[in-house]
């Protein structure tokens, strides 16, 4: 990160200032023979890995509604409803109980 020291003064000192949102981690607890991705609204869904923590970048908002798919290998699919947060990890799982 850049600092800058302002002079004292009684006028207005303009200055640019570029903010970043920190991104969401998500980690997928499940089979590793099957295929798994997360969703949100109608964008391209993002394919994940089981137990590796994926990054989810994050634009305006600070707070993501998605679908995580599990795509099972007999054609049949689960789904789990996420909630990622800027700057939080969450984990879904997958796991027969």
């Amino acid at each position: 990160p850049e600092q800058r020291t302002l002079p004292a003064g009684d006028r207005d000192e303009p200055m640019n200032v570029d903010l970043q949102i920190r991104p969401g981690t998500i980690v997928v607890h499940g089979d590793p023979s099957h295929s798994y991705q997360l969703s949100v609204g109608g964008g391209e869904p993002v394919r994940l890995i089981p137990e590796a923590a994926t990054r989810i970048p994050f634009r305006k908002e600070s707070q993501i509604a998605a679908t995580v798919v599990e795509l099972r290998s007999d054609g049949t699919k689960r789904e789990r409803f996420v909630r990622i947060s800027a700057g939080k990890e969450v984990s879904v799982s997958f796991v027969s109980e």
